[in-house]
């Protein structure tokens, strides 16, 4: 999986907003904002976007929640055991 692509593509739950980029601001708009709609690097959510995401994605695929480690997911597929860890 290619983390860098991951979170960029992680969904914003909460409203944030930035300062126009340079380049951008129109004459007599100074003041205006952007509102982020997606993620973008640097921002503090990303990385609880990613995981919200990828644990969306295992529920969803019948993998099973570790009580004890939240970062732990196990899913038995025949005579293989698959366990994902979050770092």
């Amino acid at each position: 999986m290619d983390v860098k692509i991951s979170f960029l593509n992680g969904e914003v739950e909460k409203k944030n907003y930035m300062r126009q980029p340079k380049g951008f601001v129109q004459y007599g708009k100074n003041n205006l904002v952007c509102k982020i709609n997606k993620s973008i690097y640097g921002l503090k959510q990303n990385p609880w976007a990613l995981y919200a995401r990828a644990k969306t994605y295992l529920l969803w695929n019948d993998f099973a929640p570790n009580f004890a480690n939240t970062n732990v997911y196990a899913k038995r597929v025949g005579t293989l055991f698959v366990t994902i860890i979050f770092i």
